[in-house]
């Protein structure tokens, strides 16, 4: 189990970034920019188990610290970025406007924007979204929701000895379930957590892929290569129409798998983890949000 600085990861974080911001700016060869929430949700999904499983084998895991961590690293940017909302809604919103910011920001920080957004029935790519000054905490609320469930899941997982096998079971029910919710509700498989926990699962299963099966060499080298092109295809040629796909979402979801997977040595790792892409990959929270 890898630990500490991953650049590859890094570089991936980088892309994911690049690709949302260039699909909020309209840029037409980067219409399908928002599989780079897909690949964050995986990156979270490897990073979060693998703490949270290291900490479980030295019984050292508490579910205070877990959580402490989580709101340092998460409230200060979202704090000053609802702040910042706030002030420029008060200064040039009309009073209705400024009472629906208000609300935006109120749910950002109580963690359910996405809930918000579902129940509303804003859709994410209608024309009329760019009126919810907020919209894009969506993916900040689920995740933080998976933050919320996800410990204590792993938690009774590791007592019973049965880690791999209750995380490959919810990530396979995850996947089936918004198979089948998608065609009646689109917007529930979009915004909601149950529905986006197979992402997350993509990212923790690598765990086991790293410790059973560690790639080295050409295989390494291919694997590393397929995934970057993976993601960058797929924020190239899909289009809005695809975002309640879920098979679809597998393509970019995977690729981000494969490039931790096969770690940071390979051609295509160096590749995304040069300097100008490393220092995208450390502030791509705060970017982001503001």
């Amino acid at each position: 189990m890898h630990s500490g600085f991953r650049p590859e990861i890094a570089g991936l974080r980088a892309i994911a970034v690049v690709g949302v911001v260039l699909f909020h700016l309209k840029m037409t060869a980067f219409q399908g920019g928002f599989i780079g929430v897909d690949v964050f949700f995986v990156i979270s999904g490897y990073l979060i188990t693998r703490n949270i499983l290291v900490d479980l084998d030295r019984q050292q895991f508490s579910f205070g610290q877990f959580y402490i961590r989580r709101m340092r690293r998460i409230f200060p940017a979202l704090i000053f970025t609802v702040i910042l909302t706030y002030v420029a809604g008060a200064l040039w919103c009309s009073p209705l406007m400024l009472l629906d910011v208000a609300k935006e920001g109120t749910h950002a920080l109580l963690w359910i924007s996405n809930l918000q957004y579902w129940r509303e029935a804003h859709q994410y790519f209608a024309h009329d979204s760019d009126d919810l000054a907020l919209l894009h905490c969506w993916s900040l609320s689920l995740e933080e929701q998976f933050y919320l469930i996800w410990p204590l899941f792993m938690v009774a997982a590791h007592r019973y000895g049965r880690t791999f096998q209750a995380i490959a079971i919810a990530a396979l029910a995850s996947f089936l379930s918004s198979l089948i919710v998608t065609r009646t509700d689109p917007s529930a498989t979009f915004f909601l957590t149950p529905f986006r926990i197979y992402e997350f699962g993509c990212g923790t299963l690598v765990l086991f892929l790293e410790k059973r099966l560690p790639l080295n060499g050409l295989a390494a080298e291919a694997l590393s290569g397929i995934g970057v092109v993976a993601i960058v295809v797929s924020a190239m040629t899909f289009s809005p129409a695809m975002a309640h796909m879920d098979v679809a979402a597998l393509l970019p979801c995977l690729g981000a798998a494969a490039v931790i997977w096969t770690g940071g040595r390979t051609a295509a790792a160096r590749l995304i983890t040069n300097p100008a892409m490393l220092g995208l990959g450390a502030i791509s929270y705060s970017l982001y949000l503001c």
